[in-house]
């Protein structure tokens, strides 16, 4: 992608969401204002033969030309300052010109700013703030969702280099400043009600913050509303109302209503897909999204199909390095981990970790997430020591760069505790699970998943040390907190279950133990199907207490069952499989033994 076509894309973008609010009572200096933007979109067109095919040039004509028709029937005279809408995008065009011009002479902020909008906005605004006093509210919020457009797709579209970032933004606002025939109402204010977008934009970011802090029914029914009012105002297939989409189905996902979230990606594939193109960046992030949820559901052949054809077209539209495409290289990892494909996994990660650092920098904070991951792998592979290292290090310069109470620094340190319990040092493990849920308490609040699910390891370590009353005590409110939080059903509460009847097996309370394995079996199956790995695990330890119990003939025909699955859905080399066999020759060896004490 060049500079060229992002341009054209941010234009196009800054005429939908200008031209297609009739709220703001445009006139036919608007209209003429927005033929002309459209104009200079025709232009960057021809000087772009061949990088932008020839379907979505057709279709980001028609959807423009389209809007602006719908639209020129329906305007009425108004008042206007035209000297003061002149002032208001002369102050946009020196905002954001001088903000590009900061970021690109401090790398790492402008580093920063790529990885997400609304930090741009947020620097933009900086910039602005004393002269953001001589407009008013509604002329702000006007000027605001004007920058947001501008952001969004700039920093969506936008490679690496900071001289395409100044170039394309450059062209983009003269093209928007030699127009400056968009006008507001001579009563901003008296416009802008519950439809308005930045309204809805506002809403959307609620959402967000509720998801943030672990709010997640509250997140849920806010984006199903501002889903539900993009779609009314904008259009089912409005660039934003396919957002509002994607948002709602990752919040699904992030409260472990994963076949909602799997059929609401899909949905909005489709529809990317037929507005846009397979290729183009939205479509990819989607699919994207998608492999995640997968992923996330054991789904790990679909999982691992959807990252490896989004990398692909990554790579293709964006580049070998851009930050997006090492993005779903990373998520690729993952998948590769999770599969049991770890010696891939791990090349994979390397490599990622090589170009990001190469791209973002050393002490950029993806740099350091696929430098966590990568630790991660060697720990689930045996190679403790480098994963300690790895680890350590991760957490020492997260803490410098972040600081010590950031989420992803704790997040670190809770790996690095698991790390030291797989190693056998509990001590320093229990302690610094005990620090990490302080610090996730203080920052997070105890309620969020994040800090849930570190009590549940704390828990867990407990157990490793032997302090299993302890351990008890705190699975069993750490179910409890879940289950009201969670909800009953999610995953992550289910899983605790499975530990608590662990535990109980560990104290002797096997029939407990054995009614609790069967109830979450049942809901797992229920939930998330009989080839997820936490349907798998609760099944083989169910398996474990029927051998234990002296129930053999239901311990073998779970055995089976597991087996023949694995093997179907993991394969052959799969550890889990490998295990279901070892298990399997075990209890049958054990059987024959108690039939013919005699026999070898």
């Amino acid at each position: 992608m060049n500079t060229a076509t992002a341009a054209l894309s941010i234009t196009t973008s800054i005429v939908t969401s200008i031209v297609t609010v009739p709220a703001f009572g445009f006139t036919a200096d608007s209209i003429e204002g927005g033929h002309d933007l459209y104009q200079q979109a025709h232009s960057l067109l021809d000087q772009i033969p061949g990088s932008c095919d020839a379907q979505t040039c057709d279709h980001l004509t028609n959807s423009i030309s389209a809007e602006l028709d719908a639209i020129e029937g329906q305007l009425v005279e108004s008042g206007y300052d035209r000297s003061r809408i002149d002032s208001f995008i002369a102050h946009l065009e020196a905002s954001v010109k001088q903000t590009i011009t900061l970021l690109a002479d401090d790398e790492n902020t402008l580093r920063e700013a790529i990885r997400k909008p609304e930090v741009f906005r947020r620097y933009v605004l900086a910039q602005s703030a004393s002269t953001r006093q001589d407009y008013a509210p509604g002329e702000l919020q006007y000027l605001d969702a004007l920058l947001g457009s501008v952001a969004q797709e700039y920093l969506t579209l936008a490679p690496a280099s900071p001289h395409f970032k100044h170039t394309a933004l450059e062209r983009t606002i003269t093209a928007l400043t030699q127009t400056s025939h968009q006008h507001t109402a001579e009563d901003p204010t008296r416009i802008i009600g519950e439809d308005h977008l930045s309204r809805l934009a506002e809403r959307s970011s609620l959402a967000d913050t509720y998801v943030q802090t672990g709010r997640l029914d509250e997140a849920i029914t806010l984006y199903e509303q501002v889903l539900e009012d993009y779609a009314r105002v904008l259009g089912e297939n409005h660039p934003q109302t396919l957002s509002a989409c994607n948002d709602l189905a990752s919040c699904y996902q992030e409260a472990g209503r994963l076949d909602e979230a799997i059929t609401l990606f899909e949905q909005v594939i489709t529809d990317s897909t037929r507005i846009f193109g397979d290729d183009h960046p939205n479509t990819l992030t989607l699919r994207n999204n998608l492999a995640n949820c997968h992923l996330q559901a054991g789904r790990f052949v679909e999982a691992i199909q959807l990252y490896e054809q989004a990398a692909t077209g990554r790579a293709r539209v964006l580049g070998e390095d851009h930050p997006l495409t090492l993005s779903t290289r990373n998520s690729l990892a993952d998948a590769y981990e999770s599969a049991g494909r770890r010696v891939e996994a791990i090349q994979l990660y390397e490599q990622v970790a090589t170009g990001r650092a190469r791209v973002l920098g050393e002490d950029h904070p993806l740099t350091l997430s696929t430098r966590n991951n990568l630790a991660y792998t060697y720990n689930a592979v045996g190679r403790l020591d480098e994963a300690i290292a790895l680890y350590e290090q991760v957490a020492t310069d997260r803490a410098r760069v972040l600081g010590d109470n950031h989420p992803h620094t704790l997040n670190t340190h809770n790996n690095l505790a698991d790390a030291y319990e797989s190693a056998g040092r509990l001590d320093e493990a229990i302690a610094l699970y005990e620090q990490v849920v302080k610090g996730q308490t203080s920052v997070l609040g105890p309620d969020h998943p994040r800090t849930l699910a570190t009590r549940h390891s704390l828990a867990y370590a407990y157990a490793s040390a032997e302090r299993l009353d302890e351990a008890i005590t705190l699975y069993e409110q750490v179910a409890q907190d879940q289950a009201r939080v969670l909800g009953t059903d999610h995953p992550r509460t289910l899983t605790t279950l499975n530990n608590i009847a662990y535990t109980y097996r560990s104290v002797g309370r096997l029939p407990e133990a054995t009614t609790l394995y069967e109830q979450v079996m049942k809901d797992q199956i229920r939930i998330l199907g009989d080839n997820h790995p936490g349907t798998y695990n609760t099944r083989r330890e169910l398996a474990d207490s029927y051998r234990e119990a002296g129930r053999t003939d239901e311990s073998i025909a779970l055995y089976e069952q597991l087996l023949v699955s694995s093997q179907r859905v993991l394969g052959d080399d799969h550890p889990f499989t490998m295990a279901m066999c070892e298990e399997l020759e075990d209890v049958r060896r054990e059987l024959k033994q108690r039939d013919n004490p005699s026999a070898d």
